[in-house]
């Protein structure tokens, strides 16, 4: 007879999500959890489970603004519980391994990310993470993305001048990604959600423009269960 192996999904749910409930955190499907701060802020934690060579896991946080437009949770502010054996990996090839690393996924939680997610809980501090990421690693933030970011919440603010300062830089700096590759179709797309943005700046279409992408990153995410009551 063959041993059923331990499930991480459930060892999480049992240690881990009621810390999380505290907090506020639903669980989006068996594997997402996250909360929604101020009607804009989302933050989420996922689950990743490995079978191929040895039974372990990875478990990943991240914050994003709900009115940016979003494809895939993005961990440009966020990474790895940090608790793990190898490369923020925890084992789960047992019983006994299972509950060694599910308890040091939760101190990871309490004592690292719980801190973080609560640093970065207004539009305000996600602004100013954003702006640290671009200062001490320039070439991590190369894409745009952090800019156009710090648009987004600039625009949400109602900064307009602010907002338009980031989106052209944002804009520059995904055009000359897509003249280095026409084939990332993703840089025209992002090159497109700004000449959006700049336009809706100058214009009375900028509440519109942030409601449909709130709606876009909505959908994509899978986060209407969160986002039922906004």
């Amino acid at each position: 007879m063959i041993k059923k192996k331990p499930s991480v999904t459930n060892a999480f749910i049992e240690t881990i999500f009621p810390e999380l409930a505290k907090d506020g955190f639903i669980k989006l499907n068996q594997k997402k959890y996250a909360r929604l701060l101020n009607n804009e802020i989302v933050q989420w934690i996922s689950i990743h489970v490995e079978t191929r060579l040895r039974r372990e896991y990875l478990i990943q946080y991240g914050i994003t603004f709900l009115s940016c437009p979003q494809d895939s949770f993005s961990l440009m502010l966020g990474g790895n519980f940090s608790q793990g054996t190898s490369g923020g990996t925890y084992g789960a090839n047992n019983d006994r391994m299972l509950e060694k690393s599910i308890q040091r996924a939760l101190t990871s939680y309490i004592e690292e990310v719980r801190p973080i997610f609560n640093d970065l809980s207004s539009i305000e501090s996600l602004i100013t993470a954003y702006k640290d990421l671009i200062e001490s690693k320039p070439k991590l933030c190369q894409t745009g993305h952090h800019d156009f970011a710090i648009a987004c919440g600039y625009s949400i603010l109602e900064k307009s001048k602010l907002a338009k300062k980031y989106c052209k830089i944002s804009q520059t700096k995904y055009e000359k990604t897509f003249i280095e590759n026409s084939n990332l179709d993703w840089a025209q797309v992002h090159i497109d959600y700004t000449k959006l943005l700049l336009s809706a700046l100058n214009s009375d279409n900028l509440i519109y423009i942030l409601e449909s992408w709130r709606k876009y990153t909505i959908e994509n995410l899978k986060l209407s269960k969160l986002c039922k009551d906004t």
